[in-house]
């Protein structure tokens, strides 16, 4: 079973820190270690709006938006709470900007 997305705020250089309902802490950023980003044209396209439009040094989930079934939205962008658990990881030292 996928945690469920609780919260998320925004983090210096476009990258956020997820808090799951299992406790759990993970991370989700411009380019991850597995270049998932590259990969992922929706997460791709999200972050381009949230740099767009957003400062990247709010520490306030600002734009942000968290549906009951944990998915994530930024704009008019969504991802469902699978690919927002799969894609993010669970240190930070894992992004790179």
């Amino acid at each position: 079973m996928i945690p469920k997305l609780v919260k998320a705020e925004l983090m210096p250089n476009l990258r956020l820190q997820l808090f799951f309902d299992n406790k759990e802490i993970r991370f989700l950023g411009t380019n991850s270690s597995k270049d998932f980003v590259e990969k992922n044209s929706i997460l791709k396209n999200m972050f381009s709006a949230w740099g767009a439009s957003l400062s990247s040094l709010s520490g306030t989930a600002q734009g942000l938006e968290i549906a009951k079934d944990g998915s994530l939205s930024i704009e008019n962008h969504t991802l469902s709470a699978k690919d927002v658990y799969e894609l993010s990881v669970p240190n930070l030292s894992e992004l790179k900007i």
